[in-house]
């Protein structure tokens, strides 16, 4: 006789900590899913989910996820949120990406009165 084993998903958030980074820097989350049988796992920004794109990478497999964000902008400043999915229910956990503008240097020449921005990474 074969048990089947059905587990509500548990999103460990051990590594759902706050990231602050400047614009152009890479994010990267390595997230660790419970659940039997294995949960269906999406990620979602601005209440829509997300895709892999030219600056997304998501990764799923049993029990595990990993989403990386290249080439950021202040547009992708916001919550970001993880949900977890099977026939035993579900959970879903946020984490809060933070991307500054890129760093600005303004130089002012006094003998000359020249005056230039120069963008610093």
């Amino acid at each position: 006789m074969k048990v089947l084993l059905s587990v509500r998903p548990i999103i460990n958030r051990e590594k759902l900590q706050k990231v602050t980074v400047r614009a152009g820097a890479l994010v990267k989350f390595d997230v660790d899913v419970k659940g039997e049988p294995p949960p269906t796992i999406t990620w979602h920004f601005a209440n829509k989910p997300l895709e892999n794109g030219p600056t997304v990478k998501i990764e799923n497999e049993d029990y595990n996820t990993k989403i990386q964000l290249s080439e950021t902008t202040r547009k992708n400043t916001g919550i970001y949120t993880i949900k977890a999915e099977n026939s035993s229910g579900s959970d879903e956990a946020p984490v809060e990406v933070i991307i500054l503008g890129k760093q600005h240097v303004i130089v002012i020449d006094s003998c000359c009165g020249i005056c230039f921005v120069a963008m610093m990474s």
